[in-house]
């Protein structure tokens, strides 16, 4: 047997008592629910709603639960159990004229006029007591929070936060009290997957600077991190030079896993890619040809010790001067082994994991193009002293870089 909610009964638009117009289920209390029947109504979410299109919805047609469907203002006149209300004038509950903006107005309609957990009218023959009646719900997405505070809207999706936007900031009529707003309809919406009001929160907060959006995304970003700060990179990354970008973006990811406890989207190809080649382009079966390019551009026919080299029968990883882990290159160490010819810039930059680089005591020459180190974010030991290399070092050669000798 099931225990989900259901509703088998027939209701119709009347409310035949005892037909009950929602989904329900029997509780284990035998004593609890609307008048200690032992079954209560269930809480069941709205189907529907577009958050792309956001306004409020037809209050005569649902009400909130945000606010307990005070703001109801539909024709129902039935409780939960199928009885009549009486007119509002008439109830000894409460005085109608003390809630001018309640919808009362002297009608029998199901109202929440102060606060109660639910919509409720009495009835002419139990006068005295509330009676629960049932309303439906407008989808939450569609929502106003019930107050203007930025933290008060607790649906996941933008909307809400838009409307507060639309309502909060009458008085004020400033970009600056909307752009708050916005962000966070931005935020949440982009944690969805959609970019809803991130077009209008950018045009309100930057009116088109690429330097505000970069300021803007950064800060809901580091407010609330999650997949916003995606967003927040590629703007804050936008440049020309495609290189930096990713470099740029690296960073930024980086920066964000330290700080904040999330899973950033970036991997390792932001962090590897030059000039069209990421990580990802160089296979395992390709590192052999890129150490063979390395060989063949420094002479290694003339190499001191060349164990394994270019030998087909014998993993790279064991070839003289190579460490690996996992197949994984992360050294080189051949240090005073007669390498002669141009610095091989090129070759190096495709090995995106390597750490540690020892081409000391040869003879290699060329300017240094430290753009080459840059691009690999895990070299943190390079000795390439006692070469013929000239030209200037960037202080920051490599951002991971802990040893560096030329």
């Amino acid at each position: 047997s099931l225990n989900y909610c259901r509703n088998p009964d027939l209701w119709d638009q009347y409310g035949s008592r005892y037909k009950r117009d929602h989904a329900w289920c029997y509780t284990k209390d035998r004593y609890g629910g609307p008048f200690n029947l032992g079954w209560d109504y269930c809480d069941i979410p709205v189907c529907g709603g577009d958050n792309a299109t956001c306004m409020e919805m037809d209050k005569t047609t649902c009400g909130c639960r945000n606010v307990n469907y005070a703001d109801y203002r539909g024709n129902n006149s039935h409780t939960a159990w199928g009885d009549s209300c009486e007119n509002w004038n008439k109830t000894k509950i409460i005085n109608a004229g003390d809630y001018p903006d309640a919808g009362l107005d002297g009608n029998n309609f199901c109202r929440n006029p102060e606060s109660s957990p639910n919509p409720w009218c009495s009835i002419d023959f139990w006068g005295d007591k509330k009676n629960r009646c049932y309303v439906p719900s407008c989808n939450p997405c569609s929502c106003k929070p019930p107050s203007c505070d930025l933290d008060s809207n607790t649906e996941a999706c933008g909307c809400p936060s838009a409307l507060q936007a639309e309502e909060c900031c009458i008085e004020d009529n400033n970009d600056e009290c909307r752009c708050e707003y916005l962000k966070v309809a931005c935020r949440k919406s982009i944690e969805i997957g959609k970019a809803d009001f991130c077009g209008e929160a950018f045009d309100t907060c930057c009116g088109g600077s690429a330097d505000c959006m970069c300021s803007v995304t950064s800060s809901i970003c580091f407010d609330s991190p999650g997949l916003v700060c995606n967003v927040a990179a590629d703007y804050c990354c936008s440049t020309p030079d495609a290189y930096s970008y990713h470099h740029c973006k690296c960073d930024f990811s980086n920066y964000v896993d330290k700080i904040y406890p999330i899973e950033f989207r970036d991997t390792r190809h932001s962090c590897s890619v030059r000039d069209g080649v990421g990580a990802e382009n160089v296979t395992l079966t390709g590192v052999d040809q890129i150490l063979k390019a390395i060989y063949e551009t420094t002479t290694g026919d003339f190499w001191l010790n060349k164990i394994g080299w270019l030998d087909e029968e014998v993993e790279y990883c064991d070839w003289y001067g190579v460490s690996c882990e996992s197949r994984i290159v992360i050294g080189i160490d051949l240090r005073g082994n007669n390498l002669t010819g141009p610095f091989p810039y090129h070759n190096i930059s495709m090995l995106h994991d390597i750490q540690s680089l020892d081409l000391a005591n040869n003879a290699l020459s060329g300017s240094i193009d430290y753009v080459t180190f840059y691009n690999l974010r895990h070299l943190s030991h390079i000795d390439l002293s006692s070469n013929q290399l000239s030209g200037a070092v960037d202080i920051l050669i490599s951002p991971a870089a802990k040893y560096v000798n030329f």
